[in-house]
């Protein structure tokens, strides 16, 4: 009996031991896979968060961004009602002196001529003389204030506001306020926007340097 328990015993102890060496190394194995699944899941969801955070924050300053493009578009309509405007009026002015020169310059010579037959045309004289003065007046007014100028100008940045304008909307239309691609397209709205102003104005005052330069560079030659 104690041949036959022997081995029995020593093949219960050896397998007993080997359960024994392999259960430290599979929780182990478990305890890896476990920390790995939880680091991943905790990746996961950090990231969840960190995306709705961003949605949040977007949908959050969808109100700001609408209210300042709002204000921004009014400033736009106002700037093309403003060139509209003057344009308007620069046209008028311009046609109006164009046309205050050309009678003149028509009828003055006529009155002139009937005023020295001695018909005894006096008016023929006081007419006259209203106008070389409105011909002076209408000229003048023209090199001083540029209607011809300003009215080019004015319509044509009138027209490229719109445009542009236009363009942001199209672009812009179903995509939410605040969205990187919304924000990205109303900052070249405004870059637009500034530069067509400001090349507008400076290639006005430096025209009315050109003319001024002009106008001084005539006079030294018809004093010498």
């Amino acid at each position: 009996m104690s041949d036959t328990s022997t081995p029995e015993g020593n093949n219960g102890i050896s397998l007993d031991s080997n359960n024994a060496n392999q259960r430290p190394e599979a929780l182990n194995t478990f305890s890896l896979r476990s920390r790995i699944l939880s680091n991943s899941q905790r990746q996961i969801e950090g990231m969840a968060n960190h995306y709705k955070a961003i949605e949040y924050k977007i949908k959050g300053n969808s109100a700001y961004w609408e209210n300042r493009e709002s204000k921004f578009l009014k400033r736009i309509e106002n700037s093309i009602e403003w060139y509209r405007h003057h344009s308007g009026i620069n046209r008028i002015f311009h046609l109006l002196s164009s046309a205050i020169i050309l009678t003149g310059g028509v009828l003055a010579p006529l009155f002139i001529a009937s005023s020295e037959s001695g018909d005894g045309w006096d008016f023929a004289k006081i007419f006259s003389a209203l106008l070389a003065v409105l011909m002076g007046l209408a000229e003048g007014s023209r090199r001083i204030f540029h209607f011809h100028d300003k009215w080019r100008s004015f319509y044509i940045s009138m027209t490229e506001l719109i445009r542009i304008r236009e363009a942001y909307r199209d672009l812009s239309a179903g995509i939410d306020y605040g969205s990187p691609e919304w924000v990205k397209y109303y900052l070249d709205l405004r870059e637009d926007y500034f530069d067509l102003t400001s090349s507008e104005t400076n290639n006005y005052f430096t025209h009315q340097s050109g003319n001024s330069g002009k106008a001084n560079t005539q006079n030294t030659e018809g004093d010498n």
